[in-house]
């Protein structure tokens, strides 16, 4: 498989063995010949060694490769830039067919707005089935809302660049908007996204369940990278457990 990387600027470089070791400028060199990677200065290079490296192509996509890198020159800002060889293509994806993946991860989520529908009803806006769940109960009153003004904890079931599912205890309405952190990488991943659906799920514990599916807004680049190499990390791990 033969990609063109003519409009790529950026990739992530990974260690054989998994973590990311850092994200890389990307260019070619004056002539055309070599595709350049820039990396700091104390990035541990072993030339014999293959690199599992994802480039950001806006045309490509996302492409996963394994490739040889080598020493090339140091720029001006003191930093190597690498020369890198690409001997293999294992996947292109379009930005368009987001990857989705399955991802348990405990999230702390804040509600950063309610639908004014929600706002003005004095009990929490539930569908027949999210009721019909509440009274088996033992006809508890449940506070399907979460609380004002406070965080509460979720776990994400799978994921994608484009939205998250998650389940938590409380019901929130279509158009809800949250915001919370990824923290499965290096660094935390600030996440913000608007709720397309809710779903009832089987009480736990005769505690309530409810899942939701909701798409990200507002997101901003550094976001978009980490949320791909984390989602890159996971589809490579479930490779690796099936061999």
């Amino acid at each position: 498989m033969e990609v063109e990387l003519l409009n790529c600027n950026k990739a992530d470089i990974y260690s054989a063995a998994g973590p990311l070791i850092c994200t890389a400028r990307v260019h070619w060199d004056s002539a055309g010949f070599y595709l350049l990677l820039e990396v700091p200065a104390d990035f541990p290079l072993d030339e014999e060694a293959e690199y599992p490296i994802l480039f950001y192509d806006p045309a490509a996509g996302l492409v996963h490769s394994h490739c040889k890198l080598k020493a090339h020159s140091k720029t001006e800002d003191g930093d190597l830039a690498l020369s890198c060889t690409i001997l293999e293509i294992i996947q292109t994806i379009q930005r368009r067919q987001d990857l989705k993946v399955p991802a348990a991860a405990q999230i702390e989520v804040s509600v950063t707005h309610l639908p004014r529908a929600a706002q003005d009803k004095q009990v929490p806006l539930v569908s027949e089935i999210a009721v019909s769940v509440t009274n088996l109960l033992n006809d508890e009153e449940q506070d399907l809302l979460p609380p004002k003004n406070a965080s509460f904890t979720a776990l994400t079931q799978n994921l994608s660049a484009g939205g998250v599912y998650f389940v938590c205890p409380y019901a929130l309405p279509v158009d809800t908007e949250v915001r919370f952190e990824l923290r499965e990488g290096p660094k935390p991943i600030e996440l913000t996204a608007v709720v397309l659906r809710t779903e009832a799920l089987p009480p736990h514990k005769k505690q309530p369940r409810f899942g939701h599916g909701c798409r990200f807004i507002n997101l901003k680049p550094v976001a978009e990278s980490g949320l791909r190499s984390y989602i890159f990390r996971c589809q490579r791990n479930m490779r690796h457990r099936r061999f």
